[in-house]
C-alpha cells in the first residue's frame, strides 16, 4: 500500500510506495519517489507530481516537515502548504 511504512531488513522504517511496475502511464518513477521518501542517498531528482506522491507518502507515514522538504528538495513552508491542502481534501471527501 503505498505510503504505508514498516521495517523491512534495514532495521529502520520503509515508505513503500512503487508496486511491481517500476513506472506509471504516464513516465512517473515509482522507485524515484521511494528511494526520495525513504531519503536514500544519492536522492533522484522528482518531477512536481512526483514530490507530490512522495510528500503523501511521507506525510502518511509520519515523516516529519523538515525530513520531507530535504527529501523532496521543497522548501518546509512549501510541504506544509502541501499537506495542509491534502488534510482539507480528506476533510471534504464524502464518507
Amino acid at each position: 500500500m503505498p505510503g504505508a511504512s514498516t521495517t523491512f531488513l534495514t532495521r529502520r522504517p520503509c515508505v513503500w510506495v512503487s508496486t511491481t511496475d517500476t513506472t506509471t502511464d504516464d513516465g512517473l518513477d515509482l522507485v524515484a519517489v521511494e528511494r526520495a521518501a525513504n531519503g536514500l542517498e544519492p536522492l533522484p531528482p522528482l518531477s512536481d507530481t512526483e514530490k507530490v506522491l512522495a510528500v503523501r507518502a511521507m506525510w502518511r507515514a509520519g515523516v516529519s516537515y523538515e525530513d520531507m522538504a530535504v527529501r523532496a528538495d521543497m522548501l518546509p513552508r512549501r510541504v506544509a502548504r502541501w499537506v495542509a491542502k491534502e488534510k482539507q481534501l480528506l476533510e471534504e471527501a464524502p464518507s
